[in-house]
Parts: C-alpha cells; structure tokens; sequence
C-alpha cells in the first residue's frame, strides 16, 4: 500500500525542519499527487518556493491553499504568535513571513515581524513598524506597538506622531500618554 498524502506531508515536514528542502518538496508534490486537494501541501510548497526566491511560484501555490483551507492566515498567525511569545525570535521572523504571504500588509503580522525585528536588533524592524502603522492608522493598539519598536530603534520623531495620532483617536486611554511620555524621557524631555 502506497504511503498516505497524510504521510507523505508529516515526512515532508521532517525533511524541511531538517534542512532537506529538496526533499521536503519532493515529498509535498507526492502528497499533491495523492490528493490534489491538500491545502497544508500546496502551502508549503508555496513557503518553501518563497525561501527558495520564487515568489510568482508561490503565489500560485499560496492562493489554491489559501482556497482549500479557509483558516490558513488564522492557523499561521496563532504559530507566529506562539513562537513570539515563547521568545524564539527567529523562527518568529520567518512565521511572521509566512502570514504576509498568504495576505501581504495584514497590519498584525506586520507589527508581529517589527517587534521580532527588533528584538533581533535589525534594522528592517523600522520599515515593518511603519507598514504596520500605514496599514491600520485607526488602530490605537497598533499604533503604540509600532511607536513602542520606533523608539527601541531611536526613531524618536516618528515614535512620537505615532503615540499623538493614537492620543487623538482614544483621549480617555491612558496608554498614548505613556508611550508618549517615554519617548518624551528618551527624548530627554521628561516634563513634556
């Protein structure tokens, strides 16, 4: 009896944690090949095509996933989310990449990625805080979390607009106050 495309996935995903990519996308096109309709299968060939740097490849892969198995964002965000919150930072980074390519600009994974960024101490951290704040600019909570990686990184300024604009949305939420507060005492204007 030939191996399931149940089985033949769990051995593809051994062979991708070990390192053994070729072999992992060997065995998801297998399971593809058991079941066409494998939509965990079609997503990891879409991820693997996306670290191999064929993204046209892995948007066609990524979209019939993202048809087959409706919760797929939903399920890669609670991984990144979990891996953040157990501090694993790179792996964070590359989870938090995931979700952008099933829904690029979705405003959570891309504050998920800044914090991991900036907890790793890079620089890209900057760029995805500001995406994130540029994709939902009415969300109070996102907002001060993009201000919160803007200030770690010594972008005080903009730290600061992004802690006002979020004042401005919520004047009775004592968090904009804080957050502004402490970029005022980076800024070395505690009083302000």
């Amino acid at each position: 009896m030939p191996p399931s495309s149940r089985d033949l996935f769990a051995a593809g995903q051994t062979a991708e944690r070990d390192g053994r990519l070729a072999e992992a996308e060997r065995l998801y096109r297998a399971a593809l090949a058991a079941d066409p309709g494998h939509g965990r299968a079609h997503a990891a060939l879409g991820f693997l095509a996306l670290r191999g740097g064929r993204p046209d490849l892995a948007q066609g892969f990524l979209a019939k996933a993202r048809g087959l198995v409706p919760d797929l964002l939903e399920r890669q965000l609670g991984e990144a989310q979990a891996l953040s919150s157990a501090r694993r930072w790179r792996e964070a980074v590359d989870s938090w990449r995931r979700a952008l390519a099933i829904q690029s600009g979705h405003a959570d994974a891309l504050i998920g990625l800044a914090e991991c960024l900036a907890q790793l101490g890079r620089r890209e951290a900057v760029e995805a805080a500001e995406d994130a704040a540029a994709s939902a600019p009415g969300d109070v909570r996102l907002l001060l979390r993009a201000a919160a990686v803007l200030t770690e990184a010594g972008k005080l300024d903009r730290a600061a607009e992004l802690a006002s604009r979020a004042q401005a949305l919520a004047p009775a939420d004592p968090g904009p106050l804080l957050r502004l507060g402490h970029v005022r005492r980076d800024e070395g204007h505690p009083s302000e």
